[in-house]
């Protein structure tokens, strides 16, 4: 069969479906059937197709090769779309040639399920549009001359853009007509220096001037364009965020400026570290501009009690002020220490099924519980409660409250590397008239210190009971029923009835660390830090910024590392009128004499008190107190600590009040 030139006054025959896979350069013709074309540059001279279009054929791969003039640079097939006249669109501008003199020959390959009675249009074209048809197969005597296809438009909703450096904006591509088939648009931009572009949405980098395009993927020649400008903000801010002496900076990569130029940190930077100081903090280069240098841009509280407190130290006033820099407790000590006590083979033979590993993955009750635990990180690692350790061994915080208001106290931080005092946090009544004259009580807290006091024998008993009261926070039963409770420990990093869910819980009044709405203060980390209040402190004296952990308490089920810091961050740390666990474990609490509890000081209860107010309970029960008696012991005797008679669980004790 040949149809040559326009079809006109066919009679509709019943024509089969056609199911065509949704490839670039679809289409079916007939072998050895031609159709002549007009003298028209933009017009067919010839079309070829195979397998046959005018029998069925199941899953063949189908060509067409078609020829036109070498001024021809695209080619599109389309045919009627079920019986109705519209036309749909198979290929549009297909670049697939080669040249022999004056010819140019196209050749359009697809996988099709099946072909038969159909007939297909042929059209040449240029950026101009497209040229006649010329059809090939199909049925005889359709009834209906095809439209000639629409040529795609690609529209912007703006034409110009101003943004400040940084600022962003959206733009919306429209392609039409509106049942084009392919209307992905490509974004670029002529100047990524200046203002980059993804997926239409414009950062604003640097300023100038550059052009943002939105050209159609299938036809690149159709496109729209933006014309973007990019100004400088007013220089009385930089270009980002002013380091701030107080903070610590968790997250890598966070820009900031410092004296003129721009640095981020490639890891976690202890507050007081300054960019031009090395370490985790890495020079970008010069700022696109620069403000007016004034020290009180990176402090706190330039004009208040941090201006007499904030200041790098001299050795004798470490010395006097601080008691001096104990090497013991130095990041490396530390790490020698955990090695010594807890090996990473003996850690690993503790806890098989932690929060993350592949014994914890086979559990049932893990997919249960994470639909996504195949992508879940060994949260308790050695390796992140190594980087814990030796992170906050750099760190030492003064405590200082009045002793008959408890309530009204300060944290002092200071750096051991660099010497840097910072005040932390300070109740605003510190500095009171009508409580200055009150006497005070001042306690040095080095973190150091942690699993470092006492001999080897106290030593190994405070990493029994850090683990006993973490293993009982993060487990605490047998898990799917046939793993025993003792292994269980580390087993989950946030409290269950909060898995998965936007409950928002163990939120309390407070004007200090104010709960933000919709934030849930729940239990995450080994040692399940709850409550808001908590999450405020515990940012104060990590961050240097209550604000960090109050605004995102998910950081601590998402950083493994975080979680390990904000669980030695309680155990050691005394929050008036609570001593620390670390105190009460090592037998280093000094009470005042007729102070509740003072009489077991030393004893495993006295943490069970200060974590979770459990007071007055015997280890035989089967409720919580039990369970962490149990997890002491057990890991007392892995360690070889002899327990004699001493008592392990909070009979005889009262809890702590203000």
């Amino acid at each position: 069969m040949q149809i040559s030139g326009k079809i006109k006054k066919w009679v509709l025959i019943p024509a089969l479906a056609v199911l065509i896979a949704a490839l670039s350069l679809p289409i079916a013709g007939t072998q050895g059937i031609t159709a002549a074309a007009a003298a028209a540059d933009l017009n067919v001279i010839s079309a070829t197709a195979s397998p046959p279009l005018e029998t069925i054929v199941f899953n063949k791969e189908l060509t067409i090769t078609v020829q036109t003039s070498t001024s021809v640079t695209k080619v599109r097939v389309a045919y009627p779309s079920g019986g109705t006249y519209n036309l749909a669109d198979i290929n549009s501008g297909s670049t697939n040639y080669t040249d022999s003199g004056s010819v140019r020959t196209w050749t359009l390959t697809s996988w099709n399920q099946l072909i038969g009675n159909r007939i297909y249009w042929i059209y040449a074209g240029d950026a101009t549009g497209y040229g006649d048809y010329t059809a090939i197969g199909g049925p005889s005597n359709w009834p209906h001359e095809p439209e000639a296809p629409a040529t795609p438009t690609v529209s912007l909703n703006k034409s110009t853009v101003s943004l400040n450096v940084g600022a962003q904006e959206a733009l919306t591509a429209t392609v039409l007509p509106a049942n084009y088939a392919n209307k992905t648009v490509n974004w670029s931009t002529g100047n990524p220096s200046v203002a980059t572009v993804s997926n239409g949405q414009i950062t604003a980098v640097a300023a100038g001037s550059c052009v943002v395009t939105a050209a159609l993927a299938a036809d690149t020649t159709v496109k729209a364009t933006c014309t973007v400008t990019v100004t400088a903000p007013s220089q009385t801010e930089p270009p980002y965020p002013f380091w701030q002496d107080y903070k610590a900076y968790a997250t890598a990569n966070t820009r900031v400026y410092y004296q003129g130029n721009i640095y981020y940190n490639s890891y976690y930077a202890n507050i007081g570290d300054k960019p031009t100081s090395g370490g985790p903090w890495v020079l970008v280069g010069p700022a696109e501009w620069t403000v007016p240098e004034d020290e009180k841009n990176y402090q706190k509280d330039p004009n208040g009690e941090g201006s007499q407190i904030n200041k790098v130290l001299t050795d004798s006033e470490v010395t006097a002020q601080w008691g001096g820099i104990n090497p013991a407790y130095s990041a490396d000590s530390a790490l020698d220490r955990l090695e010594e006590l807890i090996p990473e083979t003996y850690y690993n033979e503790l806890f098989p099924y932690r929060f993350g590993s592949t014994a914890w993955k086979a559990m049932a009750v893990s997919r249960q519980y994470y639909p996504n635990y195949a992508e879940l990180p060994d949260y308790y690692s050695y390796q992140n409660l190594q980087e814990a350790v030796a992170t906050l061994a750099n760190t030492i915080i003064k405590v200082e409250w009045y002793n008959n208001s408890t309530w009204c106290y300060r944290i002092i931080r200071l750096n051991k590397e660099t010497k840097e005092q910072r005040l932390v946090y300070s109740d605003p009544d510190f500095t009171a008239d009508w409580i200055a004259d009150t006497p005070k009580t001042s306690q040095i807290c080095d973190y150091g210190s942690f699993l470092a006091v006492g001999d080897l024998s106290t030593r190994k008993k405070e990493l029994a009971a850090f683990l006993g009261i973490t293993c009982h926070e993060t487990g605490g039963g047998s898990i799917d029923g046939t793993v025993d409770e003792l292994y269980s420990g580390y087993y989950f990093n946030e409290e269950v009835g909060y898995i998965g869910s936007s409950s928002v819980g163990y939120t309390s009044a407070s004007t200090i660390w104010p709960a933000v709405p919709g934030k849930s203060y729940h239990g995450r980390g080994p040692i399940q830090l709850s409550y808001n209040f908590n999450y405020g402190l515990c940012s104060d004296v990590l961050y240097g910024d209550k604000n960090i952990l109050l605004n995102n308490p998910d950081l601590v089920e998402q950083d493994g590392v975080l979680g390990f810091m904000t669980g030695i961050w309680f155990w050691m740390t005394p929050q008036p009128p609570k001593p620390s666990c670390h105190e009460c474990i090592t037998g280093i609490w000094n009470p005042a004499p007729g102070t509740p509890n003072a009489q077991f000081n030393g004893q495993f209860g006295l943490t069970i008190v200060i974590v979770n107010n459990e007071s007055g309970r015997s280890e035989n029960g089967a409720d919580a107190v039990g369970r962490r008696c149990r997890y002491f012991r057990a890991f007392c005797t892995k360690m070889g600590v002899d327990l004699g008679t001493q008592q392990v669980d909070t009979v005889g004790m009262v809890t702590f009040s203000s």
